[in-house]
């Protein structure tokens, strides 16, 4: 059986590791806005923010 790659391994496809930041900043702005002009209420985007925020933050610990 062929192992599947990890979600680190694709998200290297084509980088050069030696060129990544040791530090990333996130500004959570726009989210709320972001809902509201799909018809969302605010909530939502904040919420669909923070599930972005966290996908980066693992995928980061990830590759470390």
């Amino acid at each position: 059986m062929i192992a599947k790659p990890s979600r680190a391994t694709l998200a290297l496809q084509g980088i050069d590791p030696n060129r990544l930041p040791r530090h990333v900043a996130i500004i959570m702005d726009g989210n709320g806005r972001w809902a509201q002009g799909r018809g969302y209420d605010r909530i939502y985007g904040h919420r669909r923010g923070k599930d972005s925020v966290k996908a980066i933050v693992e995928i980061s610990r990830e590759i470390g």
